[in-house]
């Protein structure tokens, strides 16, 4: 889910859940939401922290997501589970859903694991569809309960139908690799279409691969390019490698057509963006991951090709954007 570029929208739905239970929760926090909103992260946590520790649970949400999501902060997943937790014992169904998750994810010391799934029920039946496909994932793998797939699908497929990413995302990745579900290529590219539309990172990811290899639909470099820069954009790290390399192909080409300047054509703007995407890849991808070599000796072959007046520039931009990916750095 891409929450930090959402984030009006994701603050409208918190305030409709927490009014649900206490109207009155909302009241204190509304300079606190427009601090929030304006990403005055360093303003606006103290508010929350003020009113969290006096019981308001919308307040203690809030606050789970500043460590989550590294909002002005450091991220930290202990810190982000402890309030996602009073936030969820006070009844706030969107904490009750990622305390299932801190609770799955073991960032509780000697937490149950099982526990995540009492934590998604509640939250489904309070009105969070994506918890009910988290729940749903459980019983298909029958992880910390009997298992049921049946059922277990039947949740995330009516979460996905219900308008749900995470489910969206879910579902197509089962009817892809053909485990959980019968493989079916089409009906996975659909799912990862609306998925990408909902602004999801990771499934614009897997919808560029489908036009950049021609599964299912004709082979669409330009489709392509497009989606892995968006997930891109977004933060997704697998898609740095990918861009660059259309990027660099595209440029390759235009070049080919005859002889271009590439200070005053669209070349450089795609040389320029190619480099840009091989330094994220290369910075992003730690040195034992399966595509840090090819990342390295691609932004080697694109750094010959690259104006050395235009590196410095395009590294610290570059670095901007990844930064500008997690506010506390």
């Amino acid at each position: 889910m891409l929450i930090k570029t959402c984030l009006p929208l994701l603050l409208a739905v918190v305030v409709s859940q927490a009014a649900a239970t206490e109207k009155e929760w909302s009241a204190p926090l509304q300079a606190a939401e427009t601090l929030l909103q304006a990403a005055d992260y360093a303003a606006a946590r103290p508010a929350y922290e003020a009113q969290a520790q006096q019981g308001n649970g919308l307040a203690q949400f809030t606050l789970g997501l500043f460590y989550q999501l590294g909002w002005g902060v450091s991220v930290s997943p202990g810190q982000s589970c402890h309030w996602f937790k009073l936030a969820a014992e006070n009844q706030i169904p969107a904490a009750q859903e990622q305390l299932g998750y801190c609770y799955l994810n073991d960032h509780f010391a000697s937490a149950e694991q099982s526990l995540a799934l009492g934590w998604f029920e509640q939250a489904y039946q309070a009105g969070i569809i994506s918890a009910g496909c988290a729940m749903g994932k459980l019983l298909v793998e029958g992880s910390y309960v009997a298992a049921n797939p049946p059922k277990g699908m039947q949740l995330c497929q009516q979460a996905a139908i219900s308008g749900a990413t995470a489910a969206q995302l879910q579902l197509a990745k089962w009817l892809l690799n053909g485990v959980v579900l019968p493989q079916n290529a089409s009906q996975a590219m659909y799912w990862f279409d609306l998925a990408a539309n909902n602004n999801s990172a990771e499934a614009a990811y897997y919808l560029a691969q489908f036009y950049d290899t021609g599964t299912v639909v004709d082979q669409d470099a330009t489709r392509a390019l497009a989606w892995y820069d968006t997930a891109a954009k977004a933060g997704f790290t697998e898609a740095y490698l990918s861009a660059a390399a259309l990027y660099f192909a595209q440029y390759q080409a235009e070049v080919q057509q005859g002889p271009v300047d590439a200070a005053s054509t669209s070349a450089s703007a795609l040389l320029a963006q190619a480099f840009s995407w091989a330094y994220a890849a290369s910075t992003a991808l730690s040195p034992q991951h399966s595509n840090y070599s090819d990342a390295m000796a691609l932004l080697k072959q694109i750094s010959l090709l690259t104006p050395a007046s235009w590196q410095e520039t395009l590294r610290i931009k570059t670095l901007q954007h990844l930064n500008s990916l997690n506010p506390s750095v």
